[in-house]
């Protein structure tokens, strides 16, 4: 009887140490982006990368003369993008897109980035991907 009771004291330390613990959830959008702040950029997309957990693509943006990277975080996974319609037929390299979302904490170099949470598609198509209340408008 007493290894039993012993055997729950151990199990309720552990729970308790471990509940108390902090945690930091890795999807966080606070994490690395700037949640306050809605952007918008069109580029023609050069590349896909249509994998979970975290799809992305590739774009030239160009303002004036001046051509920039971009790296677009698509703000779901492949099964979800599938949902709204969005294949990699849909965002084929040499495809011109409209992006809205937020921009990174922490920008430099050469390529710039935005997680993605609207788009528009060359047809006019406007996909808002799940419920971020972007408006797809900056």
């Amino acid at each position: 009887m007493r290894l039993g009771a012993s055997m729950l004291i151990v199990g309720l330390a552990a729970v308790l140490v471990m509940r108390t613990a902090p945690v930091q959830a890795h999807h966080s959008v606070a994490n690395f982006w700037e949640a306050q702040k809605k952007v918008s950029v069109t580029g023609v997309i050069t590349r896909v990368a249509l994998v979970n957990p975290h799809p992305s693509m590739f774009l030239d943006v160009t303002e004036g003369e001046v051509t920039t990277k971009y790296v677009a975080i698509l703000g779901q996974g492949v099964a979800g993008l599938a949902r709204y319609g969005i294949t990699k037929e849909t965002l084929a390299p040499g495809t011109k897109v409209t992006l809205f979302g937020y921009p990174p904490k922490v920008s430099g170099g050469a390529t710039k980035g935005i997680l993605v949470n609207g788009m528009t598609l060359p047809d006019g198509k406007k996909i808002e991907l799940g419920d971020s209340g972007l408006g797809l408008t900056p």
